[in-house]
This record gives C-alpha cells, structure tokens and sequence, in this order.
C-alpha cells in the first residue's frame, strides 16, 4: 500500500468518524430540546420553590425561547 493510498484510507475513516459524531451532537440537541419541552409542560405540577414569585414561571425561564 502506498502512502496515498494509505492517506486516503485515513481520510475515509476520520470522516466516517467525523460523521459518527455530528450525528451524535444532532441527537443530543434533540435530546435537550426534548427535556425542555418536558419541563415546560410540568411547569404547573412543580414545587413552589422553583417558581418566581412575581410572575408564577419557573425561574429557569420557561418563557424563554430554546
């Protein structure tokens, strides 16, 4: 196997890597984005103690956008 060769198999494999792991950062942003929707719609079942008193939200700001 020649070094270009052998350049070109490194290159295929990093990018399969590469690909592997934009794919996993897209999943774990839709995991997140999933969590917050989650949270948003229990906000009426929380304690107290994680709500504003001045305007009854979640101080983590369920009124603010992803």
């Amino acid at each position: 196997m020649t070094d270009r060769q052998l350049s070109d198999v490194v290159g295929l494999y990093d990018l399969a890597h590469l690909h592997a792991l934009v794919e996993m950062i897209e999943r774990l942003v839709e995991l997140v984005q999933a969590s917050f929707r989650v949270m948003r719609v229990s906000m009426g079942r929380c304690p107290a103690r994680y709500r504003s008193r001045s305007r009854g939200t979640s101080r983590l700001g369920a009124d603010d956008p992803i």
